[in-house]
């Protein structure tokens, strides 16, 4: 059998806890939104794009507040 890795592990989680939830948004999504605001030029129309893409992932993390 091939042994699988830790992503296909949490690709297969159906549930996951608040805790991870915030673990993985502030690893992932949020890392990834500091390093872009301390580095691209951003207008109205870019910052209004991004608020939305971290709006819909911290709902698909079920994460309301951190």
């Amino acid at each position: 059998k091939k042994k699988k890795n830790k992503k296909e592990e949490i690709k297969r989680e159906l549930y996951l806890t608040t805790k991870t939830n915030l673990q993985m948004y502030k690893t992932c999504v949020g890392t990834g939104f500091l390093y872009g605001s301390e580095t691209w030029e951003t207008d109205k129309k870019i910052e209004s794009m991004l608020r939305g893409l971290m709006y819909t992932a911290r709902v698909r993390l079920a994460i309301s507040d951190f």
